[in-house]
């Protein structure tokens, strides 16, 4: 990777975590050869690292969210395959557990419960069969 940065760029992205780095990708996909990503440290050294990477659907509530989730989901998926690149991607289940006492508070955690649900059956509809 050249460390010399040049004087005139189309692109300029601030910041190499994953969405600058996931917009760069996106760009160049999109035909853009004239990007370019400024990071202070490593790409993905900062807030994205805490992340330790989790994609996790279960926090997801509006259609829109489970779209990028999906697309998030099969990007990373797929972007060894494409690049050649180890990224150590791997996809597992997880499951949450919850005691609350309060009827209230009950009420709403199953308001959400309900929201989550209807993500869940939109995701498991756009999985491959």
């Amino acid at each position: 990777m050249d460390d010399t940065l040049p004087t005139h760029v189309q692109t300029v992205i601030i910041g190499g975590g994953s969405i600058g780095a996931n917009t760069a990708y996106h760009l160049t996909e999109l035909g853009h050869s004239d990007v370019v990503v400024l990071e202070q440290g490593q790409l993905t050294s900062g807030t994205t690292w805490h992340a330790a990477g989790l994609i996790v659907a279960g926090l997801l509530k509006s259609e829109a969210e489970c779209a990028i989730y999906t697309h998030g989901r099969d990007l990373y998926a797929n972007l060894e395959k494409e690049t050649g690149i180890s990224t150590g991607c791997r996809q597992s289940m997880s499951r949450a557990s919850t005691s609350i006492a309060s009827p209230v508070k009950w009420r709403h955690r199953l308001f959400d419960a309900t929201e989550h649900l209807n993500c869940g059956k939109a995701l498991w509809s756009a999985l491959p069969q």
